[in-house]
């Protein structure tokens, strides 16, 4: 009888769990579909600036692009806020042990992403220059608006500022990548440049393009974080159905011993009672 009652708990509390994952799976999916539009909304936008950047440098070019004397390099290393996402931290925690040796962490200006960036990081002994924690879905325009300010005060001082991050390469794989924040010289200007005779500001030509050029910065480093969301989102939906099917599977198997048990249990007590006749 006490078998039952603990074979009776044990299925309880796994069909509990079971509802628990199916949910975040389906949050996950959501998620990730809205992150995806926002990533090519984002996109678009930036396509649209190109050709007026590119028009407006035939006569001036923007002061980022040029680099800067020092060697001075900072890292903006992005992971997740939460866990139950498989190995997503894991993948991108190897990629950095591989690529920066401790010779280039020391040195450097580390600011971290996430929690479970913050700790790793925090492992290594290093003093971050910025921590933000509190990476979710709701907070990624405010995080990017800190993180493009910071960009702004270590260009000064820094030849480079490189972030670290898992790319959403297809949505079963998110792969560990590494891009250049600042100085970005690659603009991929198309053939076909805006005309700017369409267009009318009052400002000079140079602060125009000056903003414009911030403004592409913003927007690299909000794609960089929608991203990671993305990769993070997508590992999490792959963890949650792994663990749905798990605990189907184990359903099934409880449930099938509990029937044996409850019929052997019954067998018993009708042989008891037929023998007593």
């Amino acid at each position: 009888m006490s078998q039952l009652i603990h074979l009776k708990q044990r299925i309880k509390s796994i069909t509990v769990i079971k509802k628990i994952t199916h949910a975040m799976r389906l949050i996950s999916m959501s998620s990730h579909s809205k992150l995806k539009k926002h990533v090519e909304s984002l996109h678009a936008y930036k396509q649209h600036l190109l050709p007026i950047l590119c028009a407006l440098e035939q006569s001036t070019q923007p002061e980022e692009s040029i680099s800067t004397k020092s060697k001075k390099t900072a890292y903006i290393i992005i992971g997740s806020e939460k866990g139950l996402c498989g190995n997503f931290n894991n993948l991108l925690f190897t990629y950095i042990e591989k690529t920066l040796s401790p010779s280039k962490l020391s040195p450097a200006t580390v600011i971290t992403v996430g929690k479970r960036a913050t700790e790793f990081m925090r492992k290594k002994d290093l003093k971050l220059y910025k921590m933000y924690n509190k990476f979710t879905q709701s907070k990624i325009e405010s995080i990017a608006e800190h993180l493009y300010q910071d960009v702004l005060n270590l260009k000064k001082d820094h030849q480079e500022i490189i972030c670290l991050f898992n790319f959403p390469r297809t949505f079963f794989l998110q792969e560990p990548l590494q891009e250049i924040v600042f100085p970005v010289t690659n603009y991929e200007c198309s053939t076909t440049i805006t005309n700017l005779d369409e267009y009318h500001w009052p400002q000079d030509s140079k602060e125009v393009s000056q903003a414009i050029f911030n403004n592409l910065i913003k927007i690299h480093i909000l794609r960089l974080l929608s991203q990671s969301m993305m990769a993070e989102q997508s590992a999490r939906f792959i963890s949650m159905d792994s663990s749905t099917q798990n605990a189907e599977n184990l359903l099934k198997s409880m449930q099938l011993l509990y029937n044996k048990l409850r019929q052997a249990k019954i067998t018993k007590e009708l042989a008891e009672l037929s023998s007593s006749f």
